[in-house]
């Protein structure tokens, strides 16, 4: 995926600096995608990282995306995923768990 960076509102790069850095501050090998969504309309920011967990890299930038979203009315969002090897590692997982699933419920 292309990067593509709103730079409509220098504001909104302002804000995307401070999030990249909040983040490979404690995740170093964060990756970064800028883009501009349709459904809100707005900036969209995806970080990715290899943590089990990413909402904990959503409580890293929640203040200052919430101050440019409702203070200053810009409209940027915020995605944090995992890489696509991880979510394809889940999946195979549940893939190797859901026969064991199949077969409770067929025993009931």
């Amino acid at each position: 995926m292309a990067e593509r960076r709103d730079t409509r509102d220098p504001r909104i790069e302002e804000v995307i600096a401070d999030i990249e850095q909040r983040i490979i501050t404690v995740y170093p090998h964060a990756a970064f995608e800028v883009f501009e969504g349709e459904d809100p309309e707005g900036a969209y920011m995806r970080a990715i990282v290899d943590i089990e967990d990413p909402d904990a890299v959503t409580d890293l930038v929640v203040e200052p995306l919430l101050k440019l979203q409702i203070e200053e009315r810009l409209p940027l969002y915020f995605i944090a995923a995992r890489p696509a090897e991880a979510s394809s590692d889940v999946a195979a997982s549940l893939r190797r768990q859901r026969p064991y699933v199949a077969a409770e419920a067929g025993s009931r």
